[in-house]
């Protein structure tokens, strides 16, 4: 392996790069596959005209080879998918990794995604998941109903491919009232790349990444390559998109997480930052509720009564609320298989007194 230590790294803002430095090659590889950058690194060097050696070029072609691969199943799903959502009525964003590989990477092979995300108005959530089953996709039967985390998860047997139908942008209460579909849909952009497709608009892209990447949890678990995300999406701002994301960040009060996004964005990948209105934001976090995301309390009693309070109005509290304490009947049924009443009844019974002793247990 003639590689050297510095010629994956480049790509990296130097405080990181030079952290990862002094790593062997090997954990290099190992940390930039784990952040899903490894097919960012290896282009990088490639185009630099960096001589990887036949390890390390056998590692890209592999790489390269799968991400085409998926990209071409991705568009074959979605090529049956986005033709029978419309002929129901159900306008779809494309979301996450798949949209932003196909307009916002060299080439989507780059930007490893593992599932497909869509995301539909709420009130069209059964209309969506009768299209996707008559084209075919294999749902579990009772996740179209969940009212908590407003998403469901389907398989598509002909491209093995995972589908997320989301009918909200986030799971966490208080990020998904503060965004409007028809908002989002209003300022969505094509993808030519992609028959039919459509995605959010850059200010919108950048937002849902900022809020996708807080509302993630554990820490450990979130990806460097959502920060590349961020990072591509800010670059790509004028000074009317940076006016535009004020706007629409300080009236969803995420100032705050912005300010905190956009600079860790920019410890890991060359970024200019307006530094002027990300210590604005700062200061507007200190204000805003949805700033406990910076630093999120993991006792989900806890994390509950702050999504509460958090929420913009009461009926959204109340509907959260019963969402969690009163399933949909129709989702307990598939969830624990109740075929009857009683079984239904013991189903909720025992869905509470779990929900109670760990959160019991929580605060120990």
């Amino acid at each position: 392996m003639s590689v050297a230590n510095a010629d994956l790294l480049d790509f990296l803002a130097p405080p990181m790069r030079d952290r990862w430095s002094a790593l062997p090659v090997l954990d290099q590889i190992g940390q930039l596959q784990r952040h899903r950058l490894l097919p960012l690194a290896l282009a990088h060097a490639r185009h630099a005209g960096r001589e990887l050696g036949p390890l390390v070029e056998g590692m890209w072609n592999a790489l390269i080879a799968t991400g085409q691969r998926n990209a071409q199943l991705n568009s074959a799903s979605l090529g049956r998918i986005l033709p029978a959502l419309a002929a129901r009525g159900c306008r779809a964003l494309l979301l996450k990794g798949v949209a932003l590989g196909s307009w916002l990477y060299p080439a989507p092979e780059l930007r490893l995604s593992s599932d497909i995300d869509l995301l539909i108005d709420a009130n069209r959530r059964l209309d969506a998941h009768a299209a996707l089953t008559e084209v075919g996709l294999q749902s579990d039967g009772y996740s179209h109903h969940d009212h908590a985390s407003n998403q469901a998860t389907y398989h598509d047997p002909e491209s093995n491919r995972q589908i997320d139908l989301h009918w909200a942008l986030s799971v966490v209460p208080e990020l998904a009232c503060r965004f409007d579909f028809a908002a989002l849909d209003t300022d969505a952009i094509d993808l030519p790349q992609l028959a039919g497709a459509r995605a959010l608009g850059r200010v919108d892209a950048l937002m849902h990444s900022v809020v996708h990447y807080y509302a993630h949890q554990p820490v450990v678990d979130r990806p460097v390559i959502w920060l590349h995300d961020m990072a591509l999406l800010a670059r790509g701002l004028d000074a009317q998109g940076w006016a535009e994301l004020d706007r629409k960040a300080r009236k969803a009060q995420l100032a705050g997480l912005h300010a905190a996004a956009l600079r860790e964005a920019a410890q890991w990948f060359p970024l200019d930052l307006p530094a002027e209105l990300l210590r604005q934001w700062t200061a507007l976090g200190g204000d805003e509720c949805t700033s406990h995301l910076l630093n999120a309390d993991v006792r989900p009693l806890r994390r509950l009564l702050h999504s509460l309070a958090c929420v913009t109005s009461m009926r959204a509290r109340i509907a959260y609320l019963r969402a969690r304490l009163f399933p949909a009947a129709a989702w307990m049924r598939g969830r624990y298989a109740a075929t009857s009443g009683l079984k239904l009844a013991h189903a909720y019974l025992n869905r509470w007194s779990t929900g109670l002793r760990q959160a019991l247990l929580a605060r120990h």
